[in-house]
């Protein structure tokens, strides 16, 4: 389990009663963030991201997707990586089920 500064949301800081930053558990952020950031978004790492937004509206892109997904969940320390697209007309919706390597 891997743990790191949390964001709400929005994006914004998440802060603690008493003024500091929250620290919890983050794999579920961090399978979030890469599936909504572009290639690029990352200054230290450029290759990251899958920028799920870019493919609304497209059709046949599923295999993709997912293989995109597996590759970059992989390349951020996961393993066991099955990753689920479901195309609906508002939005592909992506179930994610991997564990971190240790």
């Amino acid at each position: 389990m891997v743990k790191d500064i949390i964001i709400d949301d929005d994006g914004d800081l998440v802060i603690t009663d008493d003024g500091d930053f929250s620290v919890k558990s983050s794999d579920e952020q961090h399978v979030v963030l890469l599936f909504n950031t572009a290639l690029g978004s990352w200054k230290q790492w450029p290759l990251a991201g899958i920028g799920i937004q870019s493919y609304l509206g497209s059709s046949g892109q599923t295999l993709q997707i997912q293989r995109l997904a597996t590759l970059q969940l992989q390349a951020d320390g996961y393993r066991n990586v099955k990753v689920t697209i479901v195309d609906t007309p508002e939005a592909p919706n992506y179930y994610v089920n991997a564990e971190r390597a240790s």
